[in-house]
């Protein structure tokens, strides 16, 4: 970015950079903005917090899940589930919810059960929760909330 503002000062004009971002967190972000999501410049900074190579794990660790949630998805207590614990630095924490058209009518206790486990850390505070319908690829994500631990009462805001 001093580069950029830098050369701008001496008259050269480049490319501003950018963050970079996981192509999966790329679709979240120009669909939040899309949509006017409650809370989107939150959800927005949270997900910016997050460092390239940890989206890219991300999105390989929801890769295999997603075939395995394919799979599995009857069986009751499958996993469906990915956790990014945050360094101790952090206080946000973040889950992937996968879920399938037939079972879609649970995804809000399985986001209830995944967010119990992203705030389970005890210097965790917010936890971004992302459910994704994998029968369907018409939006990245089908439920986006930042769920805040308050005396072990969770209050979710931004569904979608």
């Amino acid at each position: 970015l001093d580069k950029y503002y830098i050369s701008r000062d001496q008259g050269i004009f480049i490319d501003k950079p950018k963050p970079k971002y996981s192509q999966f967190f790329r679709k979240i972000l120009d669909k939040l903005e899309d949509r006017s999501t409650p809370r989107w410049t939150e959800i927005g900074s949270i997900l910016s917090r997050f460092p390239p190579e940890d989206q890219h794990q991300l999105t390989k660790h929801m890769k295999d899940l997603r075939k395995v949630v394919n799979k599995i998805w009857q069986i009751e207590g499958h996993k469906n589930t990915v956790i990014y614990s945050p360094p101790k630095s952090s206080e946000y924490a973040l889950v992937v919810v996968l879920f399938k058209n037939e079972n879609s009518e649970r995804r809000y206790e399985f986001v209830n059960n995944a967010v119990a486990l992203g705030v389970k850390s005890e210097h965790v505070k917010y936890c971004l929760v992302i459910g994704v319908n994998i029968d369907r690829d018409d939006f990245p994500y089908h439920y986006i909330a930042v769920a805040e631990d308050q005396k072990d009462e969770f209050k979710n805001a931004g569904q979608s």
